[in-house]
């Protein structure tokens, strides 16, 4: 199985190239198979689940994630609380969006 790594697809463009100006019998390393024949569902599995692990795992990923999610939704909530604020001041819906300007 050949990993599709930067290289391998400069020599499918290589063939392709080759191909195009007359040699036909000239092929790349990832062009006769299929995309299901490239990756077995064992590799997809191990590829998907690796961010899991390291969550789970690696206290800085632990931590970094966690410290993500909470400015997320610190941003969030100020975003919502926009309208509430400026309603009771009787700010129109124009003026209020033109607060998101800065």
């Amino acid at each position: 199985m050949v990993p599709e790594t930067r290289t391998t697809i400069c020599l499918d463009k290589l063939a392709k190239k080759m191909r195009a100006e007359g040699q036909t019998n000239v092929y790349g390393p990832n062009e006769l198979r299929a995309f299901k024949d490239r990756f077995s569902a064992k590799e997809i599995l191990t590829t998907w689940a690796r961010p899991f692990v390291m969550f789970a795992t690696e206290p800085i990923v632990l931590f970094c994630s966690l410290l993500s999610g909470f400015s997320d939704a610190l941003i969030f909530t100020f975003l919502e609380a926009y309208t509430p604020v400026y309603k009771q001041w009787n700010f129109t819906t124009q003026q209020m969006a033109l607060t998101f300007v800065p």
